[in-house]
């Protein structure tokens, strides 16, 4: 699942990994807006959870008080390009 999720931040337009620690399950970017250039924060978790795996992504704007959105579309497209990537899990 790491290294899904590695691949998904690295192929994220206008994303840059600062830092990825494997052992840790923590994956870091910087995510930059096309319009007005505004630097988010991109924080993503990977944690073993029975015989799979819990990813929590976490967006967070640098400056301002509303983001028009951007934060939670940027988490589900890398939701979704994630589970394209990935198999379903079994029940």
């Amino acid at each position: 699942m790491f290294d899904a999720a590695s691949a998904v931040a690295h192929a994220a337009e206008g994303w840059e990994v600062t830092r990825e620690d494997r052992a840790t399950g923590v994956i870091e970017a910087v995510a930059t807006t096309p319009l007005m250039h505004f630097k988010d924060d991109v924080t993503i978790t990977i944690a073993a959870a029975g015989d799979g795996a819990t990813v929590n992504v976490r967006s967070h704007s640098r400056v301002g008080k509303g983001d028009l959105g951007a934060n939670a579309k940027r988490i589900k497209l890398f939701q979704a390009e994630l589970a394209n990537r990935v198999p379903p899990a079994r029940p």
